[in-house]
């Protein structure tokens, strides 16, 4: 008795699958390392955290987290400023060195669950 099977191809709908699952993936790592930003960065009236956002960009293949506030460079950037516990310049970059593999870890999850 022969057995018969049949493969169908779906290159186009795994594409487009991968493509939304990328966009999810890197939202989901940009909005982690926004949080974890947030949670580290100087903060008096609230301005500088507010102006953060996540862009996306190149065909849905980069993300950027940024501020976008007059200030933000510069309490980015100064270590003479004295801020509260908890609270430091550096905010953004400290996320990605200590909150980096979390966010990595989520944009797989994200990616995950959209090509389930």
């Amino acid at each position: 008795m022969a057995a018969h099977t049949r493969l169908e191809l779906h290159g186009a709908k795994v594409k487009a699958r991968h493509r939304k699952a990328l966009r999810a993936a890197l939202k989901e790592a940009g909005e982690h390392l926004l949080g974890a930003s947030n949670e580290r960065i100087p903060y008096d009236q609230g301005e500088l955290q507010l102006s953060g956002d996540v862009a996306y960009g190149g065909d849905g293949k980069e993300a950027a987290v940024f501020y976008d506030a007059l200030h933000a460079v510069w309490q980015h950037e100064r270590l003479d400023y004295k801020h509260d516990p908890g609270r430091a310049a550096k905010f953004l970059e400290t996320a990605v060195v200590e909150d980096g593999d979390a966010a990595i870890a989520a944009a797989g999850e994200a990616y995950r669950r959209e090509m389930r």
